[in-house]
């Protein structure tokens, strides 16, 4: 999925707080929409953030035992064009049928 304020990659960070991703808040609902149908754990933080004017960031944590690379892929399914799924395990990407 592309950021939609710099047009680069949504990338998933993984620190010592745990994976999250951050992303403009416009684009808060798609992104907690595939991370749901996915089964992803996660929660959202009440603060968004702004730098020097820019758009509103927020954060999403992502559950603990959530695996980053499964996460990272779904995002990145999201840049070829619309609702994606991912084979977790063999790690194959499928785009989904559109109704």
């Amino acid at each position: 999925m592309v950021d939609a304020s710099n047009h680069k990659p949504i990338r998933v960070s993984v620190d010592s707080a745990g994976p999250s991703i951050s992303l403009p808040v416009g684009q808060l609902g798609q992104v907690r929409k595939l991370l749901e149908d996915n089964h992803v754990s996660h929660w959202v933080s009440h603060h968004a953030i702004s730098v020097d004017g820019g758009p509103l960031i927020a954060l999403i944590y992502l559950g603990r035992k959530t695996d980053p690379p499964h996460a990272q892929g779904l995002l990145d399914a999201m840049a070829y064009g619309g609702a994606m799924s991912v084979d977790v395990a063999s790690t194959t990407i499928a785009k989904l049928s559109k109704p």
